[in-house]
């Protein structure tokens, strides 16, 4: 429940910041910080795989099972830094979130294996398309503001926000209020 809770909530806040960054950043920064804006826009991709990888964690570590926290946690760092070096030279500032989603995409399965084995099992299917649904919508936006037409990005969003607020008022109000 905390998985979709995340999802509706918290990704599309960060996704939608990071979608704009390229019209926020230079008016707050100035126009030398434009290239963050594609830093930002990537960032968010493990920025929200980070927070919905602590309910995994989190989980792993109330029943005891550090051993797999652990060998996540090294398996990431490795992957990490390996990947680090072969790409900070041709991407730059970006290698850094690049080499971020590297390193989860190798080492997040240990957290869904001992999730699954050890907690119970999971449903991340609406958590799975609601993350890849949001990466659209960085994607979209990204193309729209990149055209030139901010009207069209701001007019997805609030699109986007009402179909979220939908599923707020079906499922996250009605999993509240069971849980009390």
């Amino acid at each position: 429940n905390l998985l979709l809770l995340l999802s509706i909530s918290y990704i599309p806040l960060v996704v939608c910041i990071a979608s704009f960054s390229s019209l926020w950043i230079p008016a707050v920064y100035g126009k030398d910080w434009l290239e963050m804006g594609g830093v930002l826009k990537l960032a968010a991709i493990p920025v929200c795989g980070i927070a919905l990888l602590s309910i995994f964690y989190s989980a792993l570590m109330s029943v005891e099972k550090y051993d797999i926290v652990l060998k996540q946690n090294i398996l990431h760092g490795a992957v990490y830094w390996i990947a680090m070096a072969f790409l900070v030279k041709p991407l730059g500032a970006l290698s850094v979130p690049a080499t971020h989603i590297i390193a989860m995409l190798a080492s997040s399965y240990l957290f869904v294996y001992g999730y699954n084995k050890y907690c119970g099992k999971i449903k991340y299917l609406y958590v799975s398309v609601f993350f890849s649904v949001n990466i659209l919508m960085l994607a979209a936006t990204h193309l729209l503001l990149k055209h030139n037409l901010p009207v069209a990005a701001v007019g997805l969003w609030v699109l986007f926000i009402v179909f979220i607020g939908v599923g707020i008022k079906k499922q996250v109000m009605p999993m509240i209020a069971e849980q009390r």
